[in-house]
């Protein structure tokens, strides 16, 4: 026995949202207790590199997003934000 299936739910697109934070490990509110805001300019940060990791595999899968970007990063890494919007996607604050 089939099943009837909506034609306008059958044929309409799927439609996702994807969204990245970019922030470092060290600025999760999980370590607050153990890394103090003080410490953050002597931490390994790693985040330009993560950022532009999905950058590429974002275009090479035609996809776009909302980057929060927490506010520490954003004057850290000016480049890094023009860089995200170079690349098509929408920045928000974190």
């Amino acid at each position: 026995m089939a099943i009837a299936r909506s034609p306008t739910l059958d044929s309409a697109p799927i439609v996702n949202a994807m969204t990245v934070d970019v922030e470092d490990y060290f600025h999760v509110a999980a370590l607050a207790q153990s890394i103090e805001r003080s410490q953050w300019n002597q931490m390994e940060y790693r985040v330009e590199h993560s950022t532009r990791r999905l950058l590429n595999l974002f275009d090479e899968r035609g996809i776009k997003a909302t980057f929060f970007v927490l506010g520490w990063v954003a004057r850290r890494s000016p480049e890094l934000i023009r860089e995200i919007h170079r690349h098509g996607h929408e920045i928000a604050s974190h």
